[in-house]
């Protein structure tokens, strides 16, 4: 017998309602490769994707040249190191020749090449891209005397744009050296004003090669707009962990506040990214050392623009070098509070956003000590006299630093 629960017909399954599609939930923006030299061929070094790559290519050719050597990871980094330094080194040669060159002997103009190697940067060894922006910065430099003996010669004019190019393919701090060479093509017209010919020359050319070196310098830039939404820097909704900074208000208590971070990132660099490295000292010091000394100075140092000309020097290449430097420097910071005060994101304060420009701002400090010491020998003798001593400190509190943590 079948039971009765068999005999009947099967029951058809329910019907399945058609589901609705849900919509995919947004995804996050994807952030760009914070991608390992490693990836090119390269010691781990952290290489940041949004930077031009010129500084990177050196780094990639110099580890390749040694390649056959088989070196080890920690030989590799070191001969990083030595790269970056001679960089440094390279650009500082490039200055002083160019100063040689125009036979500009007084000593306003080499003290900045002992302060700048003076200045215990842990940047001139550590493993950077904004050393190859001093470099290039030096050959800047070096180029303009070139084009102040001969502003008609248009090999003058490519080889200073091609310099001012390389800057900018290292970085986008090298923006500030393009501000320096339209500052130098309007310096050098009104130079030469009682001689139309050569001035109109000189205008025609500068307003020819300007936009000519800012178009030559762009791809990478306008391939950061493409893929980043931003031409020079990475932006805030990309997540990425990088730090942001807000813009600050104008006020005297963060005027001081910048001072303070530039002059500390200045004469040390970043061992420890804010630079606390001047605690030891009692905060009257700090308030006296990182304020009122590099303040007063470089005010001092801006006076010489509104000195007469025959108590500068009767010399007319003299004086157009020293306004002209003492113009460049000013500007440079002048752009950096701009942007501390009105636009933020990046660390504005940072001497190394000037690096490109540094013999500049070094020459506005060199100058306020002359005004104050005068050029006898004594003060050319303490300049560096003092900054030796300061980097001895340095030099023994680090080697202390390590002994305490063996």
């Amino acid at each position: 017998l079948i039971p009765k629960e068999q005999l009947q017909p099967p029951q058809p399954a329910p019907k399945q309602l058609p589901q609705k599609k849900q919509p995919p939930s947004p995804q996050p923006p994807t952030p760009p490769p914070i991608l390992s030299l490693r990836d090119l061929g390269f010691a781990a070094f952290s290489y940041q994707a949004k930077h031009p790559p010129l500084a990177y290519i050196i780094y990639f050719l110099a580890s390749n040249l040694l390649a056959p050597l088989h070196l080890s990871l920690g030989s590799q980094l070191i001969l990083f190191r030595i790269i970056a330094l001679l960089a440094v080194v390279i650009g500082l040669i490039l200055i002083y020749s160019g100063l040689t060159r125009q036979q500009l002997d007084q000593p306003v103009f080499y003290l900045p090449l002992i302060l700048v190697p003076l200045l215990a940067q842990d940047m001139y060894f550590s493993l950077n891209i904004d050393v190859f922006t001093f470099l290039f910065g030096g050959l800047v430099i070096n180029r303009m005397f070139y084009l102040w003996k001969e502003p008609r010669a248009k090999k003058n004019w490519f080889f200073l744009s091609g310099a001012v190019i390389l800057t900018l393919w290292v970085k986008a701090t090298g923006l500030l050296i393009l501000g320096v060479f339209g500052l130098f093509v309007i310096y050098l017209g009104i130079r030469y004003r009682h001689h139309p010919s050569l001035s109109k020359n000189i205008f025609l050319n500068g307003s020819l090669f300007l936009p000519l070196t800012l178009i030559l310098s762009s791809p990478w830039y306008i391939f950061n707009l493409i893929r980043l939404d931003n031409l020079v820097v990475i932006n805030n909704n990309l997540q990425v962990g990088l730090p942001q900074y807000p813009a600050k208000a104008i006020s005297w208590a963060n005027i001081v506040e910048f001072v303070q971070a530039f002059t500390r990132t200045l004469f040390r660099g970043e061992f420890i990214w804010h630079g606390h490295y001047f605690d030891v000292l009692p905060l009257w010091a700090n308030d006296i050392f990182l304020t009122v000394i590099p303040l007063g100075f470089f005010i001092l140092g801006i006076s010489y623009l509104f000195l007469p000309k025959q108590a500068v020097e009767e010399n007319g290449s003299t004086t157009f070098w020293q306004k002209f430097f003492l113009l460049a420097g000013v500007s440079v910071i002048a752009v950096l509070l701009f942007g501390y005060f009105f636009i933020g994101e990046i660390p504005y304060y940072q001497a190394r956003m000037a690096f490109c420009c540094l013999y500049f701002v070094t020459f506005v400090f060199s100058a306020g000590w002359l005004r104050v010491f005068k050029e006898r020998k004594y003060s050319l003798f303490l300049f560096p006299i003092i900054l030796l001593a300061y980097n001895l400190f340095v030099m023994f509190k680090l080697i202390s630093e390590v002994i305490y943590h063996i």
